[in-house]
């Protein structure tokens, strides 16, 4: 998959209201694949916070026995963190108080099932 193409997969996400910054990643070593980011961002940092999150989820949903997650959303006083997730494939959405969260979601869940379409071919 080339960068132009992971670029376009991702402008639903990079365009709608209040989002911060997406970052493609990989789980296993926090590598960033491609991120769209304002200035005050660190995509790197980003995506090391989004990874260490899925990998603590995917622990614990093994222990209770509910599985891996495909969605993880942090909410704090200015905005929320959405990660979605397709098998070691993350797509991180930091977004501001005034974004939508339902549409960055279900963005972010599309966006995730595109990129992992891409990845398996």
């Amino acid at each position: 998959m080339t960068r132009r193409e992971t670029q376009d997969l991702l402008q639903p996400l990079v365009r709608l209201r209040g989002v911060r910054a997406v970052v493609v990643a990989s789980e296993d070593d926090a590598l960033v694949i491609d991120a769209h980011a304002h200035v005050d961002v660190d995509a790197d940092a980003l995506a090391a916070f989004g990874a260490s999150i899925v990998r603590r989820a995917r622990l614990a949903g093994m222990e209770i026995g509910s599985g891996a997650p495909q969605l993880i959303a942090l909410e704090s006083e200015g905005g929320r963190l959405i990660a979605a997730v397709r098998d070691a494939l993350l797509v991180l959405t930091l977004t501001g108080e005034d974004a939508h969260e339902g549409q960055v979601r279900v963005t972010a869940q599309r966006v995730a099932d595109a990129l992992g379409a891409q990845v398996a071919r």
